[in-house]
Parts: structure tokens; C-alpha cells; sequence
């Protein structure tokens, strides 16, 4: 789905945010790298950044999700308020009332 061209994608801050606190605690190695090179793959896959804004941040909080992690909450709230489908491998989100890509 990412690589397929007739999609839009877009990558959300908080993804960003959480990998380089990842990589800058050594729980990502691979991160890094992936970070220093973030520009130049969005560019190549024409993907758009998602800010993250004061209606996702009171969606994030306002979630009726159990799950705690900040960053998923604010990926689940964008997801809903941006009418995307989110990719992920993370089974948690199943319950989070959104439309999923499960990989």
C-alpha cells in the first residue's frame, strides 16, 4: 500500500517523534538512519507530513481506547479525524475504532 503509487500517504509527526526517542535510546537501531534519510523518502514517495494539531490533541485525549501510549493515541486520533486508513503491524489498534491496514 505504501509503495503503490495510486495511493496518498501521509506520515504523522508523532511517528517521527516516537522513532527518534527510539533511536536516541538505543530501543531502534535502525532508526537513525531511517530519520536522516526521512526527507528524502518522503520526497520519493510523495508523502505528506501530519502536524500534529490541537484538534487531534484533544481527540487523542478524549479517545474512548484504553490503550495508554501517547503516540498510538494521537495516531488513532489523526487517523479518525483525517479520514485515513492507518498501516500497521500494532494488533492493539483493532481496538481503537479506526480503519486499519494490518500488515
Amino acid at each position: 500500500m505504501i509503495v503503490d503509487p495510486s495511493n496518498s500517504r501521509t506520515l504523522s509527526v508523532a511517528s517521527v517523534w516516537e522513532m527518534s526517542i527510539k533511536a536516541a535510546s538505543g530501543k531502534w537501531g535502525d532508526a537513525a538512519a531511517m530519520l536522516d534519510d526521512l526527507d528524502d523518502a518522503l520526497h520519493d514517495l510523495q508523502t505528506e507530513q501530519l502536524p500534529i494539531d490541537i484538534p487531534a490533541a484533544v481527540a487523542a485525549g478524549r479517545l474512548d481506547w484504553e490503550h495508554r501510549d501517547p503516540f498510538d493515541r494521537m495516531l488513532a486520533a489523526q487517523t479518525g479525524l483525517g479520514g485515513y486508513s492507518l498501516i500497521t503491524v500494532d494488533r492493539a489498534f483493532e481496538q481503537a475504532g479506526i480503519p486499519l491496514a494490518l500488515g
